[in-house]
């Protein structure tokens, strides 16, 4: 088995040195093409208005300035160029985020459980996670803290914690069970549908049309993907894994009610390790702990613990700096794309043609859930309706 696991990790190193370099030269080569045309229509746009700068000029009208208007246009021209690589580089990072979180579904269905137990694995990788944010905090949030932000971050931690710690162990589980990565991944994906719906049923949270037509599509999706040949045909590990995805949703809300001021990567750090203390206290009840089954798993708990935890987060909170949250949800919510190539290539995935539509309608849904209307009943703000009033949301 671990023969197998470095054989996979060795194809996966050797495709992202071949594929990597050439998706980042196309990728720049689009983007520049894109800045040109922009920066094209600055120039057209500006020279009109310089023609009628200057017919207001000779008309008496107004003073036309060549050398300010020229100096306003290199102006203009930076500032674009500025953007158009602010925006670049935003995409790049969220993305590659996206990529190491849908891989990590391919890390999580080599792991054997023969040799290693589901709760030994989970509680491995998440105290790894939250020791990898350590340094990331030193860096980022090295601020002081009151007593009161300190009780508020533990309460917040514990209760995300504990619900992680649900999400995660059904997840492993049903993985373990269909050693399926495309599927999961996709499955896992049907957290961002029901989080608007969960919203609505619990806190009356307005849910916007497209949260309707998104449930309505993701359903169908799900059905597709999941059901061959009517309700017998449901995989048990697809079940588990379905189950996961409420536990997800409940996680996402208890952070979106709990968490407020608290400081993001402490936050992170402590409900990884709340969630992976619950998985050691299951372990030791449950299984057995080996060092051995942990160092047969090596490569699946660093890749799991480190890249998906420590890089992949950083990865997260430095895109989403420059890019807009709706943006970076549909960018982030690729990662179910990515798990499905990755099961495709490292693992020789294969599905039915009733269920790549059904995919294709689940990750509709997903990005549909994220597109917010105004007055659709998504802000954020408390007892805001989307209105031109609210002060967070103004243009």
């Amino acid at each position: 088995m671990q023969f197998i696991i470095h054989t996979i990790i060795a194809q996966y190193i050797g495709f992202v040195k071949r594929i990597i370099p050439a998706y980042f030269k196309y990728l720049c080569i689009f983007v520049n093409i894109y800045k040109r045309k922009y920066i094209t229509v600055c120039f057209f746009v500006n020279f009109f208005k310089s023609k009628f700068a200057k017919y207001m000029e000779i008309t008496g009208k107004v003073c036309y300035n060549s050398e300010v208007h020229k100096n306003s246009h290199i102006i203009l021209s930076e500032r674009a160029n500025n953007e158009m690589n602010k925006q670049l580089k935003s995409t790049l990072i969220l993305l590659t985020a996206a990529i190491i979180w849908g891989f990590a579904f391919v890390a999580q269905c080599v792991v054997d459980t023969n040799v290693i137990g589901n709760f030994t694995f989970n509680g491995t990788r998440f105290l790894l996670g939250a020791a990898s944010l350590i340094p990331i905090i030193l860096i980022f949030e090295r601020e002081d803290m009151s007593k009161k932000k300190w009780k508020k971050l533990f309460l917040a931690a514990a209760a995300a914690g504990t619900a992680l710690f649900m999400a995660s162990g059904l997840q492993q589980y049903g993985i373990s069970l269909t050693h399926n990565a495309g599927k999961s991944g996709f499955i896992t994906g049907l957290y961002t549908v029901l989080v608007p719906i969960f919203g609505w049923i619990i806190w009356r949270n307005k849910a916007g049309v497209n949260t309707w037509i998104a449930a309505v599509l993701a359903a169908l999706g799900l059905y597709l993907l999941g059901v061959s040949d009517g309700l017998s045909s449901i995989e048990v590990g697809d079940f588990v894994v379905f189950i996961g995805a409420f536990f997800w949703t409940m996680h996402i809300l208890i952070i979106d009610k709990m968490v407020g001021d608290v400081s993001p990567i402490k936050f992170s750090a402590l409900q990884f390790a709340v969630c992976g203390l619950w998985n050691m206290i299951f372990a030791l009840i449950f299984e057995t702990i080996t060092w051995s089954g942990i160092n047969a798993t090596a490569m699946p708990i660093l890749y799991t613990g480190l890249m998906s935890t420590g890089v992949a987060y950083t990865c997260q909170i430095i895109g989403q700096k420059d890019s807009d949250p709706n943006y970076a949800a549909i960018i982030l919510s690729t990662e179910c794309v990515f798990s499905a190539i990755g099961g495709a290539l490292l693992l020789d995935e294969v599905m039915t043609t009733r269920g790549y539509i059904g995919c294709v309608l689940i990750f509709a849904g997903i990005l549909l859930s994220q597109l917010k209307k105004k007055g659709d009943g998504n802000c954020a703000c408390e007892g805001c309706n989307d209105t031109a009033e609210c002060c967070e949301h103004k243009a």
